[in-house]
């Protein structure tokens, strides 16, 4: 549960090495705030929509992640990937597991819930909600495949603020969120 007195920050367990740690999840909630690498944001929420987003670090910021299986499975095979395309479910399920923010049921947002972040100006070179500019790539995959295309999939242009539907067979960049009627589900 969040603390009554701080609602931005909260208890969480995360294992480092074989010891287990206390930590303490910071989680922003103001609208207008510009979060910087060094603030150590780990989520904010978008009170509009009530959905919580990913933070990116300087770590990971820039890693891309491949969404189709047979294609995870090619990764290291591919000449044109590099050496920090990592494999997307195993991204959400490596925030879930270490129930990061507090929380264990992040997800690849839907097209729906990117379009929600996504501004009609620019904020720090991208159309994206100003808590989120700083540590933003130029856009972002979602969970959504086309009806009529069984490997197309649609992802936010945040360099451009555009929808466009593009291969699931090639690496993107990923934020994930949590919200919706798993809000409550909040972690001791």
């Amino acid at each position: 549960m969040l603390d009554k007195t701080d609602k931005r920050s909260k208890n969480i367990l995360v294992k480092q090495d074989t010891k287990l740690l206390r930590k303490k999840a910071t989680i922003e909630h103001n609208p207008k705030k510009v979060i910087e690498f060094e603030d150590n944001i780990d989520a904010w929420v978008d009170e509009t929509t009530a959905l919580m987003w990913e933070v990116k670090t300087k770590e990971n910021v820039g890693h891309r992640y491949a969404v189709n299986k047979k294609y995870r499975k090619n990764i290291r095979h591919a000449h044109f990937m590099t050496d920090n395309v990592k494999d997307a479910q195993l991204y959400v399920n490596k925030l879930n597991h270490q129930k990061y923010a507090g929380f264990y049921d992040w997800r690849i947002p839907t097209i729906d819930e990117l379009k929600t972040i996504l501004q009609k100006r620019k904020v720090n070179e991208r159309y994206i909600k100003a808590p989120l500019s700083k540590n933003c790539s130029y856009f972002y995959i979602s969970s959504t495949s086309c009806e009529n295309s069984e490997g197309i999939i649609s992802i936010a242009h945040f360099s451009n603020n555009t929808i466009s539907n593009i291969t699931k067979y090639a690496n993107y960049y990923l934020r994930c969120v949590r919200g919706g009627k798993l809000l409550s589900k909040e972690v001791d």
